[in-house]
């Protein structure tokens, strides 16, 4: 998904790191989100998602495009909470495969996150 992202000009940032010796893991993901232009979250196994996503949506305006796998689980049940309270929270996107993704990345997770970022100027 990167790499789709690199030849659309985006400089996507992967959320999957060590956690900071100075820092906690959901202050550098809340940091990060502030300079973004929008966010990806895949929700297909979330692990720590969650937490990071209900910390960081209610105070940083930033459009959210959610993605979950076809035939996993439905998307964790507090997410509605955030869909229904921020309009930047998006609908999901859901992708059969990675391939089906890659081939979908710009109109239905690009664009849609484009648009929300431009009427959140």
């Amino acid at each position: 998904m990167a790499g789709v992202l690199y030849t659309r000009n985006y400089a996507p940032v992967v959320f999957d790191f060590e956690q900071p010796a100075s820092r906690d893991v959901t202050e550098s993901v809340v940091t990060l989100a502030h300079l973004a232009r929008f966010l990806i979250v895949d929700l297909t196994d979330p692990n720590s998602v969650p937490h990071e996503v209900a910390s960081l949506v209610p105070h940083c305006i930033v459009p959210v495009q959610p993605l979950l796998q076809a035939g996993t689980t439905a998307e964790y049940s507090l997410f509605q909470d955030l869909r229904r309270r921020y309009h930047w929270v998006l609908p999901t996107h859901q992708y059969q495969s990675v391939a089906h993704l890659l081939a979908a990345m710009q109109e239905q997770v690009i664009a849609p996150a484009e648009e929300k970022a431009r009427e959140l100027e």
